[in-house]
């Protein structure tokens, strides 16, 4: 986020975020931050508010089951290269879903997350993929 970078020492108000502010503003210019729960608190209860341009924020939604599964799959010969393993259709499916009903952190009956405020390591695909990672962690000692 821009906020407050490149400030000065003499308590102006003059920062990189004011002077894109406009570009922003008229769709000159695009950008992607993310920002901690914290930051994102402190930065919407002062000038954020006052700036919708520097405000948007979009929602991602959780993947299903169905869709970790299927990029699992995908991502299947990378993870045997990385590990120096095979994997199994049926261990990936059990990765899933193991991971899906003991790895907790998330609100599970929300649709959507908000990147801003829940830690993905704790959600589809991150998790499925963790828990992957260290069975073959185990599987090398």
């Amino acid at each position: 986020m821009l906020l407050g970078t490149g400030r000065g020492g003499d308590g102006s108000n003059v920062d990189v975020s004011n002077m894109l502010k406009l570009a922003l503003a008229r769709g000159r210019l695009r950008g992607l931050s993310a920002i901690t729960h914290d930051e994102y608190q402190r930065a919407t209860s002062s000038r954020m508010r006052r700036s919708s341009a520097a405000s948007r924020r979009c929602t991602v939604p959780e993947p299903t089951e169905g869709d970790t599964i299927a990029i699992l799959q995908q991502q299947k010969a990378s993870y045997e290269r990385h590990d120096s393993a095979k994997f199994q259709e049926e261990a990936l499916i059990a990765a899933v879903r193991l991971s899906g009903r003991y790895v907790q952190g998330s609100q599970r009956n929300n649709t959507s997350f908000q990147l801003l405020m829940i830690d993905p390591a704790h959600l589809f695909p991150y998790k499925a993929i963790d828990l992957v990672d260290e069975a073959c962690a185990s599987a090398r000692l």
